[in-house]
């Protein structure tokens, strides 16, 4: 059976026709893919895998992974290596288990360099796009002697961005050797150093973007740095039997600064300073409203592994069967901080979360009130106060307490793992020349955990005439030191611990795996095949742990593996010498999909969210793709159809809408249904139609175009009273056009236009937010290739 059924295969001569200032956005033009952005960096959705991307489709370099450990934080480092060292890239959707492990239940995405032995080659490209934008790259390999190949690449680019304060430097290399000892030894390494650094802007609101789209949010700043090495050896003992060994290790730091700004902040309990609520009144929370914060934070994650694998033709050919076993570890160490600009308690506002709201509030359900509206209600059916009494109080209040300037500081760091050990055998047989079938088993052992910290700092400013600093000395929250300053008159500032929270959770995992299928040539020029897929993915270390929306808490997710299930048809046909067809249908059923709701997504101060696995969820779509050839002209279109939804009604633990109380053995009260059966699985846009045509002039011009649509999707979130909330994306299309003139065999220049139409999307969006995506842009260059 042919490995590469469905699969996509975007050659080097493909990528060279455009400007591709990312490798990411090489799948902006590829069949079956649709690239999502978030705060950190691009992914790259294959077959509806929504908000689960970067756990669900295995993104790998020459055959090694490079998904980060966590999701929140996370990104993919795409533009690691140079374009110019690409000599193709394989989209395999829907498979990939037996092979490559869990974590491909949405498909894998294999970058293959130019790392194996081949005729001396060099490539040279040099582009000016808009905004500013200019990169030059090299990519040469050359036989320095019978035996011995070697190859280099480096591209550095420099740019703006669409949006105001946008600006990136990149410089990456890439760089190793093919030695061949003798006819049964074989050595190979390659090394590769990557450093961007990425000045931005957070999003900004929506009735903002429709006054200015290019306006900037608040500054970001992310620093990245990668080193990978990795060495083979390969050993040939017969033609028919191969084995191969493989030791790899990858250093990846980013240094994030981030400044947020946020329109409604809900603060936790420990901010409620006023006294005396009883009842429902109790849950009167209290609010800030455009508040301000700044996040520092390093992630260095580290990622060895060592593989042997092997291949062995048997029976005269008609048998192949490929085995192996790898050994795993990644480990994350994330230290973050986030500090709050100083605000003073008199910004503060209230709401209450639930509807309706108690008396005497019931006209201000779901809507904030100032401190002096608050009040004037809790004492408005108080026939004991008169109102000349409650003008008192407020007054001594705002004497109290609104003039106190304080800040809030949050410190947390995790050391998190994933051992994986894993052992496959893969199969195929020729039956008979046209049918083939094929199978496969694959066993995984994971052992992941992580111990994470976290502090709460609250600071008072001018303590020595600030109201809650006396109190805090009053109720012994200050040192013996500080109180002596503080009667002295010399203290200015003093900080309180307001929690201190260390978890420490460590689990393990055995799945098993594997595929079934075969493959039969009805035609010459066409075939069918079929194939069964058992799938799985097990937690990452950070999915271990939430952290409760409105309490803080934080407490075990309980989270398990998820099992997929897929099925897929497809047939490949040729038509009339010029027409090639490929269409694929599949159906998977996913048990325990794991899935996580954030609130306050756009604030790391107060940034909550939750890890729950989603009973079932069933996927079933369509992916066509063709390819016509009419002399000097090339069409390619394909159509891919995703309907990804739950299939069966899950609940939701949390504290708010439960009795649990921290530090005791009472259990959760209530599970709110927040995933109902129907709804659609988050973040999957349903339909991706690409078309494209290029036409040859003259033997030294052609133009051509691509245009990509992809269709809405769904976003779920916590709304004020933490129910879930959906909120619906538009979909979009864009139309680019190129193109390329040669002045020689080797030398050509090339140039286009992308968005020609001027569609307005959003790169990422929420319901308050969202960060909008360039307007026509334009690039030209100069290529050599020999």
């Amino acid at each position: 059976m042919e490995e590469n059924n469905g699969t996509i295969v975007v050659t080097e001569e493909m990528i060279q026709k455009k400007h591709y200032d990312s490798v990411a956005k090489i799948f902006e033009d590829s069949p079956v893919s649709v690239v999502r952005h978030t705060a950190f960096g691009p992914i790259v959705d294959l077959r509806g895998s929504g908000e689960r991307t970067i756990s669900r489709v295995k993104v790998m370099i020459d055959g090694t992974p490079i998904n980060p450990l966590e999701e929140t934080h996370g990104t993919i480092p795409f533009d690691t290596i140079p374009v110019e060292s690409i000599a193709k890239i394989e989209i395999v959707p829907g498979t990939g288990t037996t092979k490559y492990g869990g974590g491909t239940t949405g498909g894998y995405i294999n970058i293959h360099t130019k790392k194996d032995r081949q005729n001396n080659y060099i490539t040279i490209n040099a582009d000016h796009a808009s905004y500013n934008a200019n990169s030059i790259g090299i990519a040469a390999g050359m036989n320095a002697s019978k035996k011995l190949f070697v190859y280099a690449g480096e591209a550095y680019q420099r740019k703006d961005g669409y949006r105001k304060k946008d600006h990136s430097d990149r410089n990456n290399f890439l760089g190793g050797f093919d030695y061949q000892i003798n006819e049964k030894h074989r050595v190979k390494g390659q090394g590769n150093l990557y450093r961007e650094d990425l000045k931005s802007t957070t999003e900004v609101t929506h009735e903002e973007l429709k006054q200015d789209r290019r306006k900037a949010g608040e500054d970001t700043k992310i620093e990245m740095d990668r080193d990978f090495a990795s060495l083979d050896y390969e050993y040939t003992p017969t033609s028919h039997f191969k084995i191969r060994a493989n030791v790899n290790r990858a250093h990846f730091t980013r240094d994030v600064f981030m400044n947020a700004k946020q329109d409604q902040l809900i603060m936790p309990n420990a901010f409620r300073f006023e006294m005396g609520f009883f009842g429902e009144r109790k849950n009167l929370k209290p609010v800030l409203r455009n508040f301000q914060s700044t996040m520092e934070g390093r992630f260095k994650e580290k990622n060895q592994e060592g593989k042997v694998d092997g291949e062995w033709k048997y029976n005269q050919g008609k048998g192949h069967l490929q085995f192996g076993y790898s050994y795993n570890e990644k480990n994350l160490k994330q230290d973050v901080k986030a500090i709050s600009k100083p605000f003073h308690l008199g910004e503060m506002e209230y709401f209450f979360q639930g509807d309706p709201a108690p008396h005497p509030f019931e006209d201000y359900t779901g809507k904030i009130m100032d401190a002096d509206t608050m009040w004037r209600r809790v004492y408005k059916d108080n026939n004991e106060v008169s109102e000349e009494q409650v003008e008192q109080i407020l007054l001594v209040r705002k004497e109290r307490f609104d003039n106190e300037k304080v800040d809030v500081q949050n410190y947390n760091t995790v050391d998190a793992f994933k051992d994986t050990h894993a052992l496959y055998l893969l199969n195929d047989y020729k039956i008979t020349s046209k049918f083939n079938v094929r199978g496969g088993l694959r066993w995984e052992h994971s052992e992941y955990g992580a111990d994470r910290k976290n502090k709460m700092l609250f600071g008072i400013h001018n303590a020595k005439k600030s109201y809650l600093a006396a109190l805090a000395a009053m109720y012994g929250l200050l040192s013996d030191y500080e109180k002596q300053k503080l009667v002295e008159g010399k203290l200015n500032y003093i900080h309180l611990n307001l929690s201190l929270k260390e978890t420490h959770v460590k689990d393990s995992s055995d799945n098993m795996g594997g595929e079934l299928g075969f493959t039969y040539q009805y035609h010459r020029k066409g075939s069918v095949f079929f194939r069964y897929e058992r799938g799985f993915l097990s937690p990452l270390p950070s999915q271990l742990t939430n952290k409760d929306f409105l309490t803080g808490i934080y407490y075990p997710s309980h989270v398990k593996s998820e099992k997929v299930d897929t099925f897929e048809i497809g047939i490949k046909h040729s038509l009339w010498n010029n027409t090639h067809i490929e269409a694929n249908t599949f159906f998977s059923l996913t048990k325990d999909e794991i899935t996580n709701m954030r609130y306050n997504a756009n604030n790391h101060m107060n940034m909550r969210w939750a890890y729950t696995n989603i009973s079932k969820t069933r996927r079933l779509g369509l992916e066509v793709n063709a390819e016509h050839i009419f002399d000097k002209l090339k069409i390619r279109e394909s159509f891919s159809y995703v309907d990804a939804k739950i299939a069966k009604d899950t609940s939701f633990k949390d504290y708010y809408h439960s009795g649990y109380v921290e530090g005791t053995d009472k259990k959760f009260a209530k599970e709110p249904l927040y995933y109902k059966k129907g709804q659609k699985v988050p973040l999957v846009s349903k339909v991706k139609v690409t078309l494209g045509a290029e036409y040859q002039f003259t033997d030294k011009l052609s133009l051509g175009g691509n245009y990509n649509y992809v269709s809405g999707y769904d976003t779920r979130e916590p709304g004020e009273g933490f129910q879930a909330k959906t909120y619906k994306v538009k979909g979009h299309g864009t139309l680019d056009l190129f193109g390329r003139y040669s002045f020689t065999d080797y030398a050509y220049v090339r140039f286009g236009v992308n968005n020609v139409l001027g569609e307005k999307y959003n790169l990422r969006e929420d319901s308050h937010y969202a960060v909008p995506a360039p307007k026509q842009n334009y690039y030209a260059g100069f290529s050599y290739k020999f």
